[in-house]
């Protein structure tokens, strides 16, 4: 995957500091924070590789490549500077160097890119910046974002930009940089240090995009029932914890795949059996306590919420499948889920065994013999002939038909039938809270008479 750091150079007359960054070597000297970033992260960049500063015409001027004239610290301003020299009628060459010279030397062996932008003083120089940003990031690109400099509303257009980037060109992002020279104090104050000390920390702002990643993940969870995101989310940040957090890291992955595939795929044994929800609530009622990972605690808790209903060896969690199935627009499983939530509750009201197939299937003879009576060879199973006369799966027989028709045409790709699509959410819907009530009432008797 190719690499590319980004950076935009700043307008401000800067004055020779060191750089640290932990676990890499302090950069001593330099002028641009942008010398020390790609000395640092860009050693083991190539000629696929690209090294890109974004420049204004301003800074081009001041600091990419400079004009000849006196030396101007920084605590005095150009036009003090000018005066001060007109005066005393000097000439005297530039000791400023520019961003250009200084990297130079580190950047013979990738590609280094000059491109202007304007200066983002409204909405249409705004989107001129995003399509220059755009244009320069390859597909899965590793990225390395320098936002030290960057002026107005580019840090916010930054963050914006990696999201849609993630999606469109599916980069990856490395490194959100920040040279904290505000640390050592002003630049007056910061001029009186010898530079041997002048030393100002890079900080990685990755975290907060990785947060901000999280959340995008667990919408998508709380929402849509998509899992992918988050569990990719975890199995790229386990390898960065060596302690017993990374364990339930894993697990979460693991289980919360576990949760949203029995949906998916419509383990209904699985589904009430409740183990896998139990299990997930587990490991997360030990994350949202794991140290370095508070950030993600109320996510977390929001997921638990989700999953809150489902309980062990519960068959009632046929009836909240069928809610996260609606929710989560999930048309087929749904239908198939009523269906079989009928059959599984009816066998326990009939002691039989609802995860042994004989007995359901005669559950399902006996609705046919009701939904077909004239089929005289249906009429052979005298169990399924006596259990259709039971007034009690009688109640439960318009539900289980008003899903026969749609189950067979989606299971025939809708070849068999002009059903609508927009029919299929409404008859669900309406089935889900005839069978929901028809089990309350059986079950709680007392209720429906209050």
């Amino acid at each position: 995957m190719p690499s590319v750091f980004l950076s935009f150079l700043g307008t401000n007359r800067y004055i020779p500091c060191n750089y640290s960054y932990a676990g890499k070597e302090t950069i001593t000297g330099v002028h641009f924070i942008q010398e020390a970033l790609v000395r640092m992260f860009c050693n083991d960049f190539n000629t696929s590789d690209r090294i890109c500063i974004f420049l204004t015409r301003e800074a081009r001027h001041k600091n990419w490549e400079p004009v000849s004239g006196p030396a101007e610290p920084a605590r005095k301003s150009m036009a003090t500077w000018r005066r001060i020299f007109s005066r005393r009628k000097i000439k005297t060459k530039s000791i400023y160097p520019g961003l250009k010279a200084c990297l130079a030397p580190w950047v013979s062996h990738t590609n280094l890119i000059e491109k202007d932008i304007p200066d983002g003083l409204n909405e249409q120089e705004i989107w001129a910046i995003f399509n220059a940003v755009y244009e320069q990031v390859p597909q899965q690109a590793e990225v390395y974002l320098d936002i030290t400099h960057a002026f107005r509303s580019i840090p916010m257009l930054a963050t914006v930009l990696l999201n849609y980037l993630y999606v469109v060109k599916n980069i990856s992002v490395k490194g959100i940089f920040y040279g904290a020279f505000e640390t050592l104090g002003s630049v007056r104050q910061a001029e009186k240090i010898p530079l041997a000390k002048r030393t100002a920390p890079v900080i990685n702002l990755l975290p907060f995009y990785e947060l901000h990643r999280w959340s995008n993940a667990a919408h998508a969870f709380v929402f849509y029932g998509i899992s992918g995101e988050m569990t990719k989310l975890v199995r790229e940040n386990v390898w960065q914890r060596k302690d017993e957090g990374l364990n339930y890291l894993t697990r979460f992955a693991n289980y919360l795949t576990e949760v949203t595939g029995a949906f998916s795929t419509l383990r209904g044994h699985k589904i009430v059996d409740g183990t896998a929800f139990e299990t997930l609530q587990q490991t997360l009622s030990v994350l949202k306590k794991e140290k370095g990972l508070e950030p993600l605690s109320p996510l977390l808790e929001v997921i638990a919420q989700k999953i809150s209903p489902f309980e062990k060896n519960d068959v009632h969690n046929g009836l909240h499948a069928i809610a996260w199935c609606i929710e989560h627009n999930l048309i087929q499983q749904a239908v198939t889920l009523i269906q079989e939530v009928a059959i599984t509750w009816l066998c326990q009201q009939f002691s039989l065994r609802y995860f042994n197939q004989k007995d359901r299937e005669l559950v399902n003879q006996a609705f046919n013999i009701l939904a077909q009576p004239n089929r005289k060879e249906l009429q052979t199973n005298k169990k399924a002939v006596m259990l259709s006369s039971e007034e009690l799966l009688r109640q439960f027989h318009p539900v289980y038909n008003s899903m026969r028709n749609l189950r067979n045409s989606i299971n025939h790709g809708g070849y068999t039938d002009r059903i609508e699509a927009g029919k299929f959410y409404d008859t669900i819907k309406n089935a889900y809270q005839n069978l929901k009530t028809l089990i309350e009432k059986y079950e709680n008797p007392g209720a429906s008479d209050q």
